[in-house]
């Protein structure tokens, strides 16, 4: 399972299912296009593009499939879940339940966490302010 984030505003419109798609850039690769052949180059954490072409394509194929199979942070098949933005209501000890209102809907959930993510939320209980997803 993986995280993908989205504002408030985009998780209300998929709980309304008004929003059902969602595009990403894709980072690290650069794509130059001459004489109807496209080149796409990788581009490593220096910003240095490398010498050889990672891919070459003539214009209008298949480019655009081979790009987001190789480089999209999410595959066909993903599950992902919504981080949203919330408050701590409250927190008992007992069974390590955590009571959240979540900002997109409204909505009021009690849940359990482990060990870990109680100790860490622990900090932000007293302080009832909106706690970002990041």
């Amino acid at each position: 399972m993986k995280p993908i984030l989205f504002n408030s505003e985009m998780v209300k419109a998929i709980l309304e299912n008004r929003k059902i798609v969602t595009r990403r850039a894709i980072k690290n690769i650069e794509i130059i296009v001459e004489n109807n052949m496209v080149s796409v180059y990788k581009i490593n954490k220096d910003r240095e593009v490398q010498e050889e072409p990672a891919f070459n394509d003539p214009l209008n194929t298949s480019t655009k499939h081979w790009l987001v199979k190789e480089y999209a942070p999410y595959k066909v098949g993903d599950i992902l879940y919504v981080r949203e933005t919330g408050m701590i209501q409250s927190m008992k000890n007992f069974g390590k339940k955590v009571k959240m209102l979540f900002k997109a809907d409204n909505a009021l959930v009690e849940f359990s966490v482990s060990d870990e993510e109680y100790e860490r939320l622990s900090k932000w209980e007293l302080l009832k302010r909106w706690l970002s997803p990041y």
